[in-house]
């Protein structure tokens, strides 16, 4: 009968060491829990970065819907830079931005991803003492657009320096 117990107790200490993290749930807009939060981070995870932590908990560092008004704040702007998507495709959409801290190649940095309708669409790291100007694009598969180029097709698109 010892052996039957120390061995349920075994199992149950085990069983509860073995769960390394526990899935960060939201609630969305029709009041179900959902687990995209984890997501992005797993996505960051997939692209070679290690502890990777969302500095604000579980909510977005900024969150805006893409309009001329906003497109003409320059950090969103310099945000859009590190985007694979058209601009275009998301104009009165809402874009959230995820702030996290990561490791990768043995140095820290600083990691934005923007999202979509639970999709990330762009994103950037640099190192902590860097800046946005510094940064590399997430996704590196993607090639961003040259800085001139960009700059003239998001005035044109929001009708900016007219």
């Amino acid at each position: 009968m010892k052996r039957i117990i120390m061995a349920l107790v075994l199992g149950i200490v085990l069983t509860a060491c073995s769960k390394t993290s526990t899935p960060t749930t939201e609630t969305n807009q029709n009041n179900t829990p959902s687990v995209v939060e984890d997501e992005y981070m797993t996505y960051v995870t997939g692209l070679g970065f290690t502890n990777v932590t969302n500095v604000n908990g579980t909510v977005p560092y900024k969150t805006y819907t893409l309009n001329e008004t906003v497109a003409a704040d320059t950090e969103v702007y310099n945000q859009w830079m590190y985007v694979w998507e058209n601009p275009s495709d998301y104009v009165g959409k809402e874009v959230s931005v995820y702030e996290y801290t990561a490791k990768k190649d043995n140095k820290d940095y600083n990691v934005y991803t923007l999202v979509n309708d639970n999709k990330v669409i762009g994103g950037y790291y640099y190192e902590p003492t860097g800046t946005i100007e510094e940064a590399t694009v997430l996704h590196e598969t993607y090639k961003p657009t040259l800085a001139e180029e960009f700059k003239a097709s998001w005035d044109e698109l929001f009708n900016l320096n007219k």
